[in-house]
């Protein structure tokens, strides 16, 4: 369980307004921190922190009732939220991971554009190095799974010293030799 997720949702239910925390309110916290949370993993985060947070309001029944009514909703909820979110009508700040067939779509087509111009030998040993990659073993956190062939990617590395000096003729460039004056001076 993650301890931010844990405290935001925590920490709302204890200081917001008793009028603003509903089910949606608080999914809607979860969502907000980590929007492709599982339904399973968020309703434990949720019902451990209502559970902490509504042993403070013993003596407010009132309160410590809406926080109680929070679980029973959470499916509806929880659904209601991530449509929003699929949406667009709430927004994030995180991308929705790839799955593996946008994986395999995206690998297809970055050797598609590799296979354009295999005149140039670069070009081909990048291509003859993502065709020998296990798809399968691919994740959303790969950058190759989003088209990017990574400078520190197994496939650069792999690559004839003469191509790696050519794939890194970019980067090299956009390193200046020496800083200018008014950056040295502060």
């Amino acid at each position: 369980m993650s301890s931010e997720l844990y405290s935001k949702i925590y920490n709302f239910l204890v200081t917001a307004n008793q009028e603003h925390i509903t089910a949606i309110s608080v999914i809607y916290q979860g969502i907000e921190e980590d929007p492709w949370i599982s339904q399973n993993d968020l309703r434990r985060v949720v019902d451990q922190a209502i559970g902490f947070a509504s042993n403070l309001y013993t003596e407010e029944p009132s309160r410590q009732l809406k926080l109680l009514r929070i679980l029973p909703q959470f499916e509806i909820a929880f659904e209601g939220v991530c449509s929003l979110r699929d949406i667009g009508a709430v927004k994030t700040n995180k991308e929705r991971p790839l799955n593996s067939d946008e994986i395999k779509k995206n690998i297809n087509e970055l050797k598609a554009k590799l296979k354009k111009n295999t005149t140039t030998p670069i070009n081909q040993h990048l291509y003859f190095g993502i065709d020998n990659v296990n798809i399968s073993e691919l994740s959303w956190m790969d950058p190759l799974a989003s088209q990017v062939i990574s400078d520190e990617s197994e496939i650069v590395k792999k690559l004839p010293g003469q191509f790696k000096h050519t794939f890194m003729k970019p980067v090299r460039q956009m390193v200046p030799l020496s800083l200018p004056s008014a950056v040295k001076r502060k």
